[in-house]
């Protein structure tokens, strides 16, 4: 029996685009790590990313049939949190199955893991989908139905029983030792990327309720990390590979807890430094696990990109998600990453369903002292990205009745007066966004005419921002809010076009290059 593991094109909406995190960075090696595990047991597999290929809903049965033919095979498929397209996606599944009805098509990754009881209701095109961690699982599965064995009950997988009942097995255990698994089997379009992810941990030691990363894996896995001289053999045999010299951690949380946690990111920090050197790298992190002593040495062996999840500077709001970290956390990063001269970016929601005016007041606050509205980008992602409440988060049962959505919970759960002044700032988010195109992220080929609009556009974003919440501060009934918002977001636009024109003009002469680290 064959297997194929299959990642299918992302679709993006004004909607979901604007979600801070559709699915954690740590998914784009999950099918790698699948298929390591399928060929170190000596099962036949093809590894396909469909978007890669070039194929679209519509070609994907086809493509697969002349692949497959009539032979049985095992689909597994990694769903990423498509919203709206779900449906679409599974209806190209039963295209598969009506040419040939011996394929077992099977779902894996963090939506089926926490929707596996909609989507098997919903979809009989399914016949399994696998829960949590998932290689060990379709292993076991690809050698069940290559045997004609029964895998019903097999631990880690959610079916139909004969009676159509939906039966969710018990989580696999934890793989401890990450150690024991095969390096991820990697296909072109990632060995093509400026940076190639490495994976050298799993899980959090904490559980923030907005996060969904050990609900995923089984709070009894917690943090989980590969041995430094694991990961640096990973890196050696990476660079044989021309041009492989940037590198990214695909972490939830790349420090681990405590002492232990820096102990282990100087080892790795000294092991690169001897047998790794010149590389690069990048990874994310907790803002309270910034030390000195780390953070120097890992600079020292080639750490230039660093991700802060800051997520607030309102102490309220990080003490009612559980964040465990203090706002004097941030700032003290800040400060050590600024010392060591890194790239900073940060996890930052300005507006969520439980949050209120005096919580964005305090982050708008935050990030004007810390000086992290530096460029129109930035400023713009920062200043309007919400975070979503999805399949997964442990507030998801506690807020869904507000909504209707079988997907995510967003705007209908935030406060009215957010939501309000939300929806003015993601407007003009959007519309300074898609004149910069992420330009000003490298501005090393900019004229000073251009800088002088890039710094432009920043102070008027921010301006535009600080009025807004003003409005909604003093204004009370929500349809003179709304009615003075859209007021102020018209003249606010008025005020953006110029830059447009002069932006286009430039890119049409092929005057900029864009260079960014896409997350």
């Amino acid at each position: 029996m064959s297997v194929i593991i299959l990642s299918y094109p992302r679709f993006w909406t004004a909607e979901s685009y604007d979600v801070v995190v559709d699915s954690p960075l740590t998914a784009c090696l999950m099918p790698g790590y699948v298929a390591a595990v399928l060929k170190e047991r000596g099962i036949s597999h093809y590894l396909i990313d469909a978007q890669q290929k070039g194929w679209g809903l519509a070609e994907i049965p086809t493509c697969i049939a002349n692949l497959m033919g009539q032979e049985p095979y095992l689909l597994s498929l990694q769903l990423i949190y498509s919203f709206e397209n779900t449906d679409k996606i599974i209806q190209s599944l039963k295209e598969v199955k009506d040419i040939n009805p011996t394929a077992h098509i099977n779902l894996f990754g963090y939506y089926p893991t926490f929707a596996y009881d909609l989507i098997l209701s919903q979809y009989p095109v399914i016949d399994s989908i696998t829960l949590g961690e998932p290689e060990i699982t379709i292993a076991e599965l690809a050698t069940a139905l290559g045997k004609k064995e029964s895998w019903q009950g097999f631990p880690g997988i959610a079916y139909r029983d004969t009676t159509g009942n939906i039966i969710k097995g018990a989580y696999q255990s934890p793989i401890m030792e990450l150690d024991s698994l095969p390096f991820p089997c990697r296909i072109q379009s990632e060995t093509d990327s400026t940076f190639t992810y490495i994976q050298g941990s799993r899980g959090c030691y904490n559980s923030c309720f907005f996060c969904y990363i050990n609900p995923f894996y089984g709070y009894q896995a917690g943090w989980r990390g590969r041995s430094p001289q694991n990961i640096v053999r990973e890196i050696i045999t990476l660079l044989e590979e021309p041009l492989k010299s940037h590198f990214y951690f695909a972490d939830p949380n790349f420090f681990g807890p405590g002492l232990f946690g820096q102990q282990r990111a100087m080892e790795l920090a000294r092991l690169i430094k001897e047998q790794a050197p010149g590389i690069v790298f990048g990874f994310e992190t907790r803002v309270n696990d910034i030390q000195e002593s780390s953070l120097a040495l890992l600079s020292e062996a080639g750490l230039r990109y660093i991700f802060l999840g800051i997520e607030s500077g309102s102490q309220r709001w990080l003490d009612r998600v559980k964040k465990n970290i203090r706002v004097t956390d941030s700032i003290k990063a800040l400060q050590l990453c600024r010392r060591h001269g890194l790239n900073i970016s940060t996890g930052f929601i300005m507006f969520a369903p439980f949050s209120n005016l005096e919580d964005i007041a305090e982050n708008l606050r935050f990030l004007k002292e810390q000086e992290l509205l530096h460029t129109p980008t930035t400023t713009c992602h920062v200043l309007y990205h919400p975070t979503f409440i999805s399949w997964g988060h442990p507030l998801y049962c506690m807020i869904r009745q507000k909504t209707g959505s079988e997907y995510f919970l967003g705007l209908d759960t935030f406060e009215p007066r957010v939501q309000l002044l939300y929806e003015y700032q993601a407007e003009v988010s959007r519309r300074v966004l898609a004149y910069v195109q992420g330009r000003d992220l490298d501005m090393s080929d900019s004229t000073p005419e251009e800088e002088k609009i890039f710094k432009r556009l920043n102070c008027l974003v921010i301006e535009g921002f600080e009025q807004a919440l003003s409005l909604t501060l003093k204004t009370h009934k929500l349809p003179q809010l709304e009615a003075s918002l859209s007021e102020l977001q018209t003249t606010m636009l008025k005020k953006l076009t110029p830059a447009k024109a002069c932006l286009s003009a430039r890119s049409q002469a092929g005057d900029y290059h864009k260079t960014a680290l896409l997350k």
